[in-house]
């Protein structure tokens, strides 16, 4: 499997809001601390892909991240009920 560069997953991103690619663009960002630009990323996704449990728990380590805890929580509670074998989230 080829390692994209963020420009690279930027460039997908930004020509199809709609691809599955979302989450690996947000956890680029979220890995070098630019948490703002990976919820936009993970939000924007989540549009088009509102099941994406990997975005959705990205979403929830940003959440951690800003001290929003109570959105992260409701978010893992969800992938957690609606995917059983997800287990960082469970963690």
């Amino acid at each position: 499997m080829k390692n994209f560069s963020v420009k690279e997953l930027e460039h997908i991103f930004a020509n199809d809001f709609q691809s599955p690619i979302f989450p690996v663009l947000a956890h680029k960002y979220f890995s070098i601390k630019q948490y703002n630009k990976a919820e936009k990323v993970c939000d924007i996704g989540l549009k088009y892909d509102k099941n994406n449990f990997v975005g959705k728990y990205i979403l929830s380590k940003i959440y951690l991240v800003n001290n929003k805890v109570l959105k992260a929580e409701k978010l893992l509670k969800e992938i957690v009920l609606k995917d059983r074998n997800n287990f960082n989230a469970l963690l």
